[in-house]
């Protein structure tokens, strides 16, 4: 627990009982990109607008039309 009564080497050593949750969640999130990276930017691309779509809406849309 941080108090006000909690010297500086007492949060260095709280500070490094972190670091291994922290370097794993990192790995963690690494691995994620890297698994889901390719996944989702085929998906994303393939939500690419061609110029008929573009044309089959047209100028009107919103409030103005």
């Amino acid at each position: 627990l941080i108090t006000s009564e909690l010297t500086f080497t007492q949060f260095l050593v709280l500070l490094g009982q972190g670091m291994p949750f922290d370097a794993i969640h990192a790995l963690g999130n690494v691995a994620f990109a890297v698994w889901m990276g390719p996944v989702l930017h085929s998906f994303l691309s393939g939500l690419t607008t061609t110029e008929e779509d573009v044309l089959a809406i047209g100028e009107g849309h919103g409030v103005d039309a």
